[in-house]
């Protein structure tokens, strides 16, 4: 009996990005695609002890304690990418990334200037501009009123695949997200109080525009039907709540901005490829 896309995930761990790599075959014919993709998408908000008081409310970095009871993330879409040139590099160590590229993490590498850079954009440079003709396959997330973050592994609902796979080499995928839905009772833990009561009740939401990349490496050759599984599993920390200051009455850019650079450097984008 084929695993759940849950049972399938519950075996990932790590605080890195990974994927498999696989070598994949395909049969074609005159007009037909060369084969079809079928990405899953699930969510979880992994919170460690550390970050829990001892009511078990959860700490955050500015010395709030919030008892949630709701944590809703508005997710654009999940994308996989493709380069339509078969020799193409299929990636690079993040431990050892070319001249230029430094602090490789969570899909992306610190360029000139501090500029990020995806990892399929740092192996497109290792390999001296490789990739050209790339596409991506996008999945439309199909859930507007956010998807909750629980301690359970949580899929969301995705529309417009199963989708055609061209020609050519699976290099990547990335899961835009839109925005954070906050509802929590809020205590502050500081000594001089910094809300109007002991405990606050919330209801925030912060827009985001934040994108989490992975690679993936999977040659699409020609020699036997192919249908390519690609399970993504996104999982959030408390850190994407450390930018919030439940004393302030309104969220600012800047806000919404941190929040969304904790979001893309402490989240893990975990991805399992399979035929």
């Amino acid at each position: 009996m084929r695993p759940s896309a849950v049972d399938r995930r519950a075996g990932f761990r790590g605080a890195t990005a990974f994927a498999l790599v696989a070598a994949v075959g395909c049969t074609f014919d005159d007009g037909e695609p060369w084969g079809e993709a079928h990405p899953s998408l699930a969510v979880r908000f992994d919170v460690p002890e550390s970050r829990r008081t001892a009511d078990g409310a959860l700490r955050t970095a500015n010395d709030y304690a919030l008892t949630i009871s709701a944590l809703d993330l508005s997710l654009g879409s999940l994308s996989l990418g493709f380069s339509e040139d078969t020799d193409a590099p299929a990636g690079f160590d993040p431990a050892a990334p070319p001249a230029g590229f430094t602090l490789c993490h969570n899909g992306h590498c610190h360029g000139p200037g501090g500029k990020l850079f995806s990892y399929a954009e740092v192996a497109a440079v290792a390999g001296g501009g490789g990739g050209a003709g790339a596409e991506a396959i996008v999945a439309d997330v199909d859930a507007p009123d956010g998807v909750p973050l629980t301690a359970e592994t949580r899929d969301v609902p995705l529309s417009g695949c199963p989708c055609d796979v061209p020609r050519g080499r699976l290099t990547g995928a990335a899961v835009a997200v839109t925005g954070l839905r906050v509802r929590a009772t809020v205590r502050d833990l500081r000594a001089t109080p910094r809300l109007a009561s002991t405990e606050t009740a919330v209801d925030v939401f912060i827009p985001l525009d934040t994108t989490l990349q992975a690679p993936l490496s999977a040659r699409i050759d020609c020699d036997e039907p192919v249908t390519v599984a690609v399970d993504a599993l996104l999982v959030v920390t408390p850190h994407v709540l450390d930018a919030l200051d439940f004393a302030q009455p309104a969220i600012s850019a800047d806000v919404a901005e941190a929040t969304g650079d904790r979001l893309r450097t402490h989240s893990t984008l975990n991805l399992e490829m399979h035929r």
